[in-house]
């Protein structure tokens, strides 16, 4: 079994990441939610969700979900006129795990996508993810990775000024406000580190 590193996050909800394997979460078990469909209401919305990541209106119409950019199924919420597009995992995490926890995001434990049971589904770091994503060999990196705060081109632009000016703290303090992030994200571009992990900060999937 892989184990990830001791992690703890500091949030109003008081949820806490005890390792990669489990969190301070009450989610169910595997056994309990799918020896039948079970459905939920969505907060804010007339429309319900089930354990096994179906989601139906309130006249009881299932939706076709639809593969969005980064392969995760969404559907569309019709409220007040207005169209809002929501993942599916998200969806069933929410109503049958409990609100998203502050700085986690959804993760797939099979790795697939498109297996929205709640079974399968489960609130994690951002490192947690990625962590995840290398065992599968799916992980996605440089500035196409959801988390990544930098592009190369960025990094590029970094690594030019730097050079420009004189180094040392100043210009690493100025140039960590220009580009809105921190000062040790800064000297690891600058060091030549690997600037998308370096860059990464809380994904929202």
């Amino acid at each position: 079994m892989n184990n990830f590193n001791l992690e703890i996050i500091d949030c109003e909800n008081g949820y806490i990441v005890l390792d990669g394997n489990s969190l301070a979460t009450n989610q169910p078990s595997s056994d309990e939610f799918e020896k039948k469909e079970m459905w939920k209401p969505i907060p804010g919305f007339n429309y319900s969700v089930s354990n096994l990541g179906r989601v139906k209106n309130k006249k009881g119409l299932v939706l076709k979900p639809f593969e969005g950019r980064k392969g995760y199924l969404r559907v569309n919420l019709y409220r007040d006129k207005k169209n809002n597009f929501k993942t599916v995992h998200s969806l069933v995490l929410e109503a049958f795990v409990g609100p998203r926890p502050c700085g986690l995001q959804g993760a797939h434990l099979n790795n697939e996508k498109t297996d929205n049971r709640v079974s399968n589904l489960k609130w994690v770091t951002c490192k947690e993810n990625i962590a995840h994503k290398e065992i599968h060999g799916t992980v996605v990196r440089g500035a196409r990775h959801w988390c990544a705060k930098l592009t190369q081109d960025k990094a590029d632009e970094i690594r030019r000024l730097y050079k420009r000016k004189s180094p040392g703290r100043s210009n690493i303090l100025e140039l960590s406000e220009k580009f809105k992030i921190s000062k040790s994200t800064i000297q690891s571009v600058i060091r030549g580190d690997s600037w998308a992990r370096a860059a990464l900060k809380q994904g929202d999937e």
